[in-house]
């Protein structure tokens, strides 16, 4: 039992602008309950996610209407999706949390989490909504206006906040972005407020006006998003998000639940020349909490690096549980 699966949680349903049930799911914990049943995909178990949560938020919770509690549910299905080697999720149950949970104080790693604005023509929803999910998938909170506008708000004020809001400001220019209207203007409000641009040039598009003078990485519209090389740009072209970005790759590094997930952001680690104390031993304690990550010869190899590099930076214990953990093999490292 735990709140790592909960932090993440309420950072989906803000996402949902649905802060009336993130605020419930404070100070619970969390657990996922196999049974005995195999799933519909290769390793995985029937399971259930079980909420804990203090009293008063108990009663609140197993209160909400059906259609709230849906949203939950699916927001859950997004931590844990439907995939080989994974718990499939069938049920969510709410049970309340014992005092002496409740006081007892929980190790779970903040840091800082970058915020992202893309910049798009309509006419590249697709491409704009994949890079948003896959920027997301590293910790990254991102912005887009089609899909985080609520109906009813002025949409020209949310977009106003989040651009002041935002840290990095990430233009999708393809053919189409000159054409649209709000995107010019959208361009000149980021760089009057100072913020880190990084354009994304499709098929050869050259960034022009005041994002001309701004490095682009250059994406070709018939290959896959690679995500990761956006990332390392970022990080050559403002050192100064490196720890922030840190913060967020750390957070999606604890929470990998595929194995490919677990290698793609161990590397990516690699690419980070300082980190702090905090930041090393959250890694280490993620290292020893999530079978994708130790299991995973590819993900072990890099964790190998990265203890060699900082294992002087580890707490006695956290460095006596990692050195005992055999499929590691840290020991003569």
């Amino acid at each position: 039992m735990d709140n790592k699966d909960i932090t993440t949680l309420i950072e989906i349903l803000k996402h949902k602008r649905r802060e009336d049930l993130s605020s419930l799911l404070k100070e619970s914990l969390s657990e996922v309950e196999q049974s005995t049943q195999y799933g519909s995909r290769w390793n995985s178990v029937i399971s259930s996610f079980l909420i804990f949560a203090p009293l008063d938020n108990y009663y609140k919770l197993k209160d909400l209407e059906e259609k709230d509690k849906k949203i939950i549910l699916d927001s859950i299905l997004e931590i844990y999706p439907i995939a080989d080697g994974l718990p499939e999720i069938t049920l969510m149950e709410f049970r309340i949390l014992r005092e002496e949970y409740r006081n007892k104080e929980l190790a779970t790693y903040v840091g800082r989490t970058v915020r992202v604005f893309v910049s798009y023509s309509t006419e590249d929803k697709k491409f704009a909504g994949e890079l948003k999910q896959q920027l997301e998938e590293l910790g990254l909170e991102v912005f887009i206006a089609h899909e985080d506008i609520n109906p009813s708000s002025d949409w020209q004020e949310t977009i106003l906040n989040n651009l002041k809001s935002t840290d990095i400001f990430m233009p999708v220019m393809t053919k189409n972005f000159h054409v649209s209207f709000w995107t010019d203007q959208e361009s000149g409000i980021a760089f009057g407020e100072e913020k880190f641009i990084m354009p994304i040039a499709v098929d050869g598009v050259v960034p022009y006006g005041f994002l001309g003078k701004f490095q682009a990485y250059r994406q070709n519209s018939e290959n896959p998003i690679n995500v990761c090389e956006i990332i390392e740009a970022v990080i050559k072209g403002s050192p100064d998000f490196s720890s922030p970005l840190l913060d967020s790759l750390i957070k999606s590094f604890a929470n990998s639940h595929t194995y490919d997930s677990a290698g793609s952001r161990s590397t990516l680690l690699l690419k980070f020349t300082e980190m702090t104390a905090e930041q090393v031993n959250e890694i280490f304690r993620s290292v020893l909490q999530n079978g994708q990550i130790y299991e995973y010869r590819s993900a072990n190899k890099n964790i190998k690096e990265l203890f060699k590099k900082y294992k002087q930076l580890l707490d006695e214990k956290l460095l006596e549980r990692v050195l005992d953990k055999e499929e590691l093999s840290l020991k003569d490292v």
